[in-house]
């Protein structure tokens, strides 16, 4: 199994009881901490309260389901980038595709490897640092106007409008 660094978390939304148990256990005994939800509605407000890591979540579940939950994480303001894993029954590959077609960054059907999900989990952890560590040295060693192209587009429309409403020639170059 994968040993996280120490405090990674996990929100869990799953609606059967006994399989929300267990597998918060396999999380907690693997290094992770947990927050649990049994429906969508409770997942929604346990995210902003848990800021976790990652989001594991069933599609069917009372009270909305995994792809409420997906739309709320991908609206969000500050949080958009946390990744998601459906963990779900379902597992037609057309239901598969309609996960991934969403934006879920995993899809794992029912019953599932416990190695297995902790490793999906463990990767999309690292990705989520490896780009928030790269988009920190980016904002660090790039000038603003490198990350805002469109700052420089407007700037430059804006001098040949004046050029323009002088009756400047605009040199070609």
């Amino acid at each position: 199994m994968m040993n996280p660094a120490p405090g990674h978390r996990i929100l869990l939304a799953e609606d059967d009881s006994i399989l929300r148990a267990m597998t918060s256990d396999l999380f907690e005994l693997n290094g992770y901490q947990v927050t649990m939800a049994s429906g969508g509605a409770q997942a929604i407000e346990s995210f902003g309260q848990a800021c976790p890591d990652l989001v594991l979540a069933d599609i069917s579940m009372a009270e909305g389901d995994g792809y409420s939950l997906l739309k709320h994480i991908r609206g969000h303001q500050t949080a958009s980038d946390v990744p998601v894993i459906f963990l779900s029954g379902k597992s037609g590959l057309a239901d598969i595709r309609a996960g991934l077609r969403v934006g879920v960054d995993d899809y794992i059907p029912k019953p599932f490897d416990p190695d297995e999900l902790l490793r999906s989990i463990s990767l999309r952890i690292s990705r989520r640092e490896q780009k928030q560590r790269l988009d920190a040295l980016l904002g660090r060693s790039l000038h603003h106007d490198f990350r805002t192209p469109l700052t420089g587009i407007l700037g430059f429309a804006e001098l040949l409008r004046a050029a323009a409403m002088q009756g400047t020639p605009i040199p070609a170059a």
